[in-house]
This record gives structure tokens, sequence and C-alpha cells, in this order.
């Protein structure tokens, strides 16, 4: 009987263990490689920058490459043009980054993991989450954070879009 008991306790943890992990779940698509560029701006044709601010504000135009494998996303690099003096001064490390929906459940925002960014006027390190747009693959920052590394200085603050093409989007299970 303590066998029965045991093995029905087992099972239960189990059962719980797998329905949790479940809900956690997602899955972007399409697989294959996918490029991240500041998108064009209809209305004048040009390019929409990304504003960066590590201790003075930055202008720049982002690209970078992602992968879709089996449904998870990476960023596998990432680079600053020229907009403002300082872009070639900014740079991202720690290669790639794992991209997953907020928190793992959110349909409408995305979190890069554990970026890392060095600067002349200082370096972060951390999550970046943004708004998402599942119709258009569209990832807007609007003031996020990524925490000074060391911690005590000023954080790094990214506001505008990043357009990824061809556009992805994303499940959750």
């Amino acid at each position: 009987m303590k066998r029965l008991l045991a093995l029905s306790v087992l099972s239960a943890v189990v059962a719980t263990a797998g329905f949790a992990s479940s809900a956690s779940a997602w899955t972007f698509s399409p697989n294959g490689s996918v490029t991240l560029s500041s998108p064009i701006d209809p209305g004048t044709g040009s390019l929409i920058p990304l504003q960066l601010f590590k201790g003075i504000p930055v202008s720049c135009t982002i690209f970078g490459i992602g992968d879709i494998t089996f449904g998870l996303a990476s960023v596998t690099s990432l680079s600053l043009m020229p907009g403002s003096f300082f872009c070639f001064a900014i740079s991202f490390t720690g290669l790639p980054y794992d991209l997953e929906p907020a928190g793992g459940v959110s349909p409408t925002s995305v979190t890069l993991k554990d970026v890392t960014v060095t600067a002349i006027t200082g370096n972060c390190r951390g999550d970046l989450t943004g708004d998402f747009d599942q119709a258009t693959g569209v990832i807007t920052f609007n003031g996020a954070t990524i925490p000074s590394d060391p911690p005590g200085g000023s954080d790094c603050i990214v506001t505008g879009p990043v357009a990824t093409s061809p556009a992805i989007s994303y499940t959750i299970h």
C-alpha cells in the first residue's frame, strides 16, 4: 500500500512538473536566418535609428543577424552603424543572445537575454525587453534599461524599433 501511495505521489509530481514546463514553452518561426535592422520610415524613406543613452545620447542605426532553429531564436551578431559621432564606440559583445517571450509567456513583448554593451562611457549587462508586434515582426524598445556593469554607473537606455526580415512571430504553448 505504501508503494502504491508513493507511486501515486511521484506520478502527480511528474505530471505537475510536465504541465508547468509546457506552460512556458514557445516556438518562433520561420526557421532559418533572420536579419535585424532599423526599419524604414514610410513618410521620409529614411532609416529610423535607435536612441541609446549611457551618460550621453547617441542615435544609431542597427544591423544584426539572428537564427531560428527548431523554433528557438537567437541573435548571433549585432552592430551599430554611423548616425551620431559615438556610434563607433558602442559594441555588443558576448553573443549570441537568446530571444524569448518576456517572462516566457508574453504574446506582446520579447526579451533578449544577457545583453552586454561595451561603450566608452561604461558597460552594461542584462536582459533587454521590448514590445513585439506579431503581425510585422518589429520589436520596439521604449526606454528599455540594461543595468550598468559593474553596478553603480548609469544604466544603458534603449529607445526605438528593430525590424526582423523575414518578419518573425511566435506561439506560446
